[in-house]
């Protein structure tokens, strides 16, 4: 049975669900996150003032034992997963308190002991770092959350293979921050590396991260494009832009628009008429690299387009060989901007996959 927006109810209930498993995830990440990070210094001060010779109090103690305690509470199913409390010897110690009259001698064994849960949270704290990101778009560093299982249960549900993307990191790939994707940081990043100063730039199917970020550059006329869109530049489809002049544009950036169009070729040459002779655009297509020939036909029923196209309102998935032919028959000089060319740091910064490629396309 299906909705009135066509969403299977199983589909939904499986939606509901993994949302909310992956809202309580990141909470847990970050309180987790926050206690380990919170709890180094006081370990630190507590190195000092047992080195120092003095003696610990209960009070002391008991808090500092519940905060572990605390911390490894969260310890169970998360991805952190690490033991603080060496707690054979650490139980055994606690039982002796009482009768040692918390002598020297205890206190170096509890010492020893509270050293070794120093390094434990010391390297949990390291391995979640690796987990966090920042965000090029909005400066954030924090967890990314993982794209909606929505589009991952409708392909399931209508039967389309399995996808091998050339760029989605879909375990890692919003910034909690700005809501940016991958591949809007991927679009950014390339841009940082411009001289945007004087350049007069368009957007089409402008995406609120990169939107966001090219209307904080200073002396760039920025234009943007698309036909269903309210307040944009330009009411226009992509297939026919009459509107706007031949040669009138440095940079255009299209990400995520030919495959929704019925002549992409078309598109693709009025694309190449708009850009000034030394220019280029910044393009990207979802890409499945298992894809060997672009398979097309416009207007088919949603449930095939899904289980064709990946989409309902996709006519096309294209091979990758393809897509770069068709390009290059449109004009355009192709560069694939790649982790070689953004360096292995950045990517793993951005929550970018391996695999993740920009098509510069230059007249």
């Amino acid at each position: 049975m299906e909705d009135r927006n066509g969403i299977p109810k199983e589909v939904q209930e499986k939606v509901q669900k993994t949302n909310q498993e992956v809202i309580t995830s990141y909470e847990l990440k970050n309180k987790y996150y926050q206690l380990v990070t919170g709890m180094l210094p006081v370990m630190d001060k507590i190195m000092v003032y047992f080195t120092s010779g003095g003696i610990l109090s209960e009070d002391i103690l008991e808090n500092l034992l519940k905060k572990v305690e605390e911390i490894n509470a969260y310890l169970e199913g998360c991805v952190f997963q690490k033991e603080f409390l060496p707690k054979e010897k650490y139980q055994k110690l606690i039982s002796q308190s009482q009768e040692t009259g918390n002598s020297q001698e205890w206190q170096r064994q509890i010492l020893e002991v509270f050293k070794e849960m120093r390094e434990n949270i010391a390297l949990t704290k390291m391995k979640a770092e690796k987990q966090r990101h920042i965000c090029c778009c909005c400066n954030r560093q924090d967890f990314f959350l993982p794209l909606t299982k929505y589009y991952d249960f409708m392909q399931e549900y209508y039967g389309a293979n399995p996808w091998n993307y050339e760029t989605q990191n879909s375990g890692d790939m919003v910034c909690p921050g700005c809501g940016s994707f991958d591949r809007e940081r991927l679009i950014v990043l390339a841009l940082q590396k411009e001289d945007l100063r004087q350049k007069k730039i368009l957007q089409i199917a402008p995406s609120p991260a990169v939107d966001r970020y090219l209307k904080t550059q200073e002396n760039a006329g920025y234009d943007t494009c698309d036909l269903y869109m309210e307040g944009v530049s330009y009411q226009a489809d992509i297939q026919n832009m009459d509107m706007v002049e031949t040669e009138s544009y440095h940079i255009w950036i299209c990400s995520h628009v030919l495959e929704h169009v019925q002549d992409d070729r078309q598109a693709m040459q009025e694309l190449y008429r708009i850009t000034k002779k030394g220019g280029y655009g910044l393009v990207l297509v979802p890409l499945d690299l298992n894809q060997k020939e672009t398979d097309e036909e416009w207007g088919r029923p949603v449930e095939e387009c899904w289980r064709r196209f990946g989409q309902d309102d996709h006519t096309r998935k294209y091979a990758k060989h393809d897509f770069v032919k068709r390009l290059e028959d449109s004009g355009f000089e192709v560069e694939e901007l790649n982790m070689d060319f953004f360096g292995k740091e950045i990517f793993e910064m951005n929550s970018l996959s391996e695999t993740s490629v920009l098509y510069k396309v230059k007249r």
